[in-house]
């Protein structure tokens, strides 16, 4: 127990000692020997002892206030540098952590504790305006709540306290089966929380829903960087996430106005160089300077394990360890140890396997297959394989592919090569028809867990950035900012054999023209003046250069290349019959042609007036 002077009561020590006081208080009273312990002309008097009600419990009005006044402690809370002193002393000496301190309106302490402790943790209450632009939270750790202005205000210094908390947090856990979602026309979000803002009629001046504001004055740019808005999203079931969604409507049915419908905007202000110009790295394409308008990453997910916060296990079996699956639990923080493990096949490969039944892993690892790859369809229950690319299709394998949330095992093969192309019969509909590539593997016993096959482990993504829509869009990018290095560089890119940095589709164009010579002759012949594309109107499929209605070269999937104009070359002298050369080359000089009619023998013919 411990005795508060300025609240004159004792405070118990915690929960369990509140309960033991409380019992032997309820044992003292009850005893008819009390007069040897409590005075009965101090049950209920001033600085005395609690009376126990007709329950012996302690009456409300005898219990230490949820809520104290700092300026009831002693505090005049006038501002001054002793008072400031009394203040310190209230917080060392009077206020246990937990406490929730009440500040009047009328008070003119800024709220500054000289010598914070991290491990005391309150939450302070203004009842009126603190001062300053930025009016400084109480503590390290602490909670600080205001009414400034009307507007409520909540704050947190953190200093010492090493404790990762907000200030104001806000949390929704949606376990509702009666919400309609997109699919049936709903797009309304379950939010935890939402701000909403209407610009009247009448009303002059930028209105925002929300706004957020960084001021950075850290110097730790290695160890450390600041974000003004954050979000985070982590996929533990099935369902669609997108990080960040934001619509844009427009009700007016009128011509835009100016910047009427924008969906993002970012704008950056600075000075000076990025990579400095006499650096190696100036202008290269595969590094990100400090200075960039839109970064994406993209990287498999290994580097933190949900379900192992030490991040010892990176998605690796252990022997011995208690998993569970997504289906097991219904609590956020559970679900978030639902287990996944990386394996390689004997293919090489790397998959996932994830946790269908759980219970603890077994003593030994268990044996992982080589998935099967194929291309197949789904209609009801029956499987349709048209391709196989790898391994073998069997009974009691089950089927992992996008579009289905629940386990389809193949019960049997009705027909077809054994374990290829065939058809096969599932256990389960699968709804709508789906087709594509698939997998199958089947599910693997390790002690009484079960682990279902998932997906590879390297990531791809299909798009870095995709622009869709019924509309027609002018540009998809433009600009008029001044390029040092190029507007499109992807000479830091690795690409397969297949790959292409640029693909366009037959008889899509490269437009050498300048715009200016386009806007005020939207209708005219000059349009399209200089272009290069690979078309199929001049007959055979064939690499056309165009200018205005003219089609100057064109170069043919034979090799075949035509030119309206002339074949201009610079005239050259081979230094002799066995100069150094490569079948076919030709030159010409003022007199002679010369043909290389094999590798170092020229040939040459006589040229003559006509």
């Amino acid at each position: 127990m411990t005795y508060n002077p300025k609240l004159r009561c004792l405070y118990p020590a915690s929960r369990a000692s509140a309960a033991r006081f409380i019992l032997l208080l309820t044992t003292l009273l009850s005893t008819p020997a009390l007069a040897q312990y409590v005075p009965q002309s101090s049950v209920g008097a001033a600085n005395g002892v609690a009376p126990l009600d007709g329950s012996a419990r302690v009456p409300r009005a005898n219990l230490p206030e949820d809520m104290v006044n700092l300026s009831k402690l002693g505090a005049k809370l006038d501002g001054s540098a002793s008072d400031q002193i009394t203040v310190q002393n209230i917080y060392d000496n009077v206020l246990p952590s937990g406490s929730v301190i009440q500040v009047p309106h009328t008070s003119l302490w800024n709220g500054t504790i000289i010598a914070t402790d991290p491990n005391k943790i309150e939450t302070w209450i203004f009842n009126g305006t603190q001062p300053g632009a930025y009016p400084p939270p109480v503590g390290d750790g602490d909670l600080t709540l205001s009414y400034n202005n009307a507007s409520f205000y909540a704050a947190k210094s953190l200093i010492n306290t090493k404790k990762f908390n907000y200030p104001a947090s806000f949390f929704l856990w949606n376990m509702d089966k009666n919400f309609l979602g997109p699919w049936s026309g709903n797009y309304q979000q379950y939010s935890a929380s939402n701000s909403v803002a209407v610009t009247g009629p009448t009303s002059t001046g930028n209105t925002s829903a929300i706004y957020g504001k960084l001021d950075s004055f850290g110097q730790h740019p290695s160890a450390a960087y600041d974000v003004t808005a954050m979000l985070e999203t982590n996929r533990y079931g099935q369902n669609s996430t997108w990080g960040f969604v934001n619509q844009s409507y427009d009700f007016t049915g009128r011509l835009p106005q100016a910047f009427s419908n924008w969906m993002e905007e970012g704008n950056i202000k600075a000075n000076g160089y990025d990579w400095m110009p006499w650096d190696s790295k100036y202008y290269n394409a595969g590094v990100a300077g400090g200075r960039v308008g839109f970064y994406l990453s993209f990287m498999p997910m290994d580097l933190w394990n949900p379900a192992d916060p030490t991040n010892e296990g990176n998605w690796r079996w252990f022997s011995n360890k208690p998993v569970h699956s997504l289906d097991e639990t219904s609590s956020p923080d559970t679900r978030k140890g639902a287990s996944v493990v990386k394996i390689t096949a004997a293919d090489g490969n790397t998959y996932t396997w994830y946790c269908t039944k759980g219970g603890t892993t077994g003593v030994t690892q268990p044996h992982w297959p080589e998935p099967a790859r194929f291309v197949g369809k789904i209609t009801g229950d029956q499987l349709e394989v048209t391709s196989l690319v790898a391994g073998s299709l069997a009974a009691d394998s089950y089927i992992s592919a996008p579009g289905f949330t629940i386990p389809l095992k193949i019960v049997a093969q009705t027909s077809g090569t054994t374990g290829g192309i065939g058809t096969y019969t599932l256990n389960n509909t699968g709804g709508n028809s789906k087709s594509g590539g698939m997998f199958a593997a089947p599910q693997i016993p390790d002690n009484d867990v079960i682990w279902s096959f998932g997906n590879t482990f390297d990531l791809e993504v299909s798009h870095a950035f995709f622009f869709n829509g019924d509309v027609k869009a002018a540009t998809v990018f433009g600009g008029n900012s001044r390029i040092g290095n190029a507007v499109l560089d992807t000479s830091g890119f690795k690409l397969d054999s297949k790959a292409a940095a640029i693909r366009l589709a037959p008889d899509q164009t490269i437009d050498f023209t300048s715009r200016a010579s386009l806007k005020d002759n939207p209708d005219a012949s000059t349009i399209n003046q200089h272009t290069l594309r690979y078309s199929t109107w001049v007959g055979k499929g064939a690499l056309a250069y165009t200018a205005g209605q003219k089609v100057p070269f064109t170069l043919d999937d034979d090799g075949n290349a035509t030119f309206t104009g002339h074949l201009t070359a610079q005239l050259a002298t081979p230094a002799s019959s066995s100069a150094p050369c490569t079948a076919g080359t030709q030159q010409a000089d003022a007199n002679y042609v010369y043909v290389c009619v094999a590798p170092n023998s020229w040939k040459r013919a006589a040229l003559s007036s006509f």
